[in-house]
């Protein structure tokens, strides 16, 4: 069978799984706005202060992005990105159990701290997989 004839379609599901990936990622750090007037009157706080939970994780992300390729040529892209998916599910479990708000600024900041990984090394897969099938067959 020729592999060239199965490019288009290897193509189109991994820009897929990046995209998806990426997605996923970034919904949690987002997707929170929605309910910050709810959060806000189950913790009986003001809106200044749930909206922290928005900041301290978008900070964390802002801290470890620059870091991510760095850490992903030293340990490896693979390895890093599954680190950080696995990292990322304590926070994101945590979470959902917190008893007071300061709990809940803190665990989003450490669940931001794993957040930019996937998207930033998937950003530098898909360039290397996008080289890789506009090289020329020999």
């Amino acid at each position: 069978m020729n592999d060239a004839a199965h490019r288009p379609v290897d193509k189109l599901a991994r820009g897929t799984a990046v995209g998806l990936a990426g997605y996923c990622t970034f919904i949690n750090l987002y997707s929170p706005q929605a309910l910050l007037p709810s959060l806000a009157a189950e913790f009986s706080v003001s809106a200044s202060v749930i909206s922290a939970t928005m900041t301290a994780g978008t900070l964390a992300v802002a801290l470890t992005a620059p870091f991510s390729g760095a850490a992903a040529d030293v340990l490896g892209r693979k390895r890093v990105i599954t680190a950080a998916m696995a990292v990322l599910a304590i926070p994101t479990l945590m979470i959902a159990m917190v008893p007071d708000v300061q709990s809940l600024i803190i665990w989003r900041f450490i669940q931001g701290l794993a957040l930019p990984m996937g998207p930033a090394l998937d950003e530098a897969a898909v360039r290397a997989v996008t080289e890789m099938l506009q090289t020329p067959e020999e």
